[in-house]
């Protein structure tokens, strides 16, 4: 079965719902993801919005990981809200990125992974409109986003485009956020890919959000644990960013 990652299929986010729950990248991202907000956020972050929340997994995380009154999952597909509602209590809403029903200024942290790219390009400027909009004054928007790749970049298009640092620091400081942190992660995995991919022609194979499904006793899964476990503490620790990998992570504040 060819599964691409356009292809937001019942099928897709049952597949989801394992990979998050057991693959070493999306662990790792999670967890160096509120390392940083744990870390960058002023003050008690009383309210969190998971936009693209998925099967729900960083939202129940999220609000079991510090002080945190309430938590609201958006996400566009009835199928994702379905796994939300197993996985967490709060408040799941079917709503686009780039039409939040929210009143400005409702949440301390916004968070948005691996979305604004499977969005129209102007869906996707809408969407960072809104977040600002929505962040109360000393609140911090964290994203995760598709970098641009060392080799074989594919033209941006709608639905399927990717980010450059210094693009996305220019449009979230045009909204009135100061970016806090700004760096590529999964460097050396990046760098693997990219060069297999050189030389060695894709299989049929497609994984969910171009990750394959391995158990987690998988000697390549260990050996990314332990990988992403140290480009986390590097990071986390030192603030220095890392040159390259197709990931962007990203954590903005807005002051006032």
């Amino acid at each position: 079965m060819v599964l691409e990652i356009a292809d937001f299929s019942p099928r897709y986010f049952e597949r989801m719902a394992e990979l998050e729950k057991h693959h070493p990248w999306t662990r790792a991202m999670r967890h160096l993801t509120l390392d940083l907000l744990g870390k960058k956020a002023a003050g008690s972050a009383r309210r969190v919005l998971d936009v693209g929340c998925g099967t729900g997994l960083f939202l129940a995380e999220c609000l079991a990981s510090g002080v945190r009154e309430s938590g609201v999952g958006v996400d566009a597909h009835l199928e994702a809200l379905a796994y939300a509602r197993q996985c967490s209590n709060e408040h799941v809403v079917a709503a686009s990125a780039a039409a939040l029903p929210f009143l400005p200024e409702t949440f301390d942290i916004i968070h948005c992974a691996d979305v604004l790219q499977h969005m129209t390009l102007a869906e996707s400027r809408q969407a960072l409109c809104r977040f600002a909009d929505l962040l109360k004054p000393g609140g911090c928007l964290a994203l995760r986003l598709r970098a641009r790749r060392l080799f074989r970049n594919s033209p941006d298009t709608n639905f399927s485009h990717s980010f450059r640092r210094s693009g996305i620091r220019q449009t979230l400081e045009r909204l009135g956020l100061r970016v806090v942190f700004l760096s590529h992660v999964n460097l050396l995995p990046s760098l693997a890919t990219d060069i297999a991919g050189l030389v060695r022609r894709p299989t049929d194979d497609a994984p969910v959000k171009g990750i394959h499904l391995r158990q987690t006793a998988d000697i390549r899964s260990r050996v990314l644990g332990s990988y992403l476990a140290l480009e986390r503490a590097w990071l986390v620790r030192t603030d220095i960013a890392l040159p390259a990998g197709h990931t962007l992570l990203c954590v903005a504040r807005k002051d006032t």
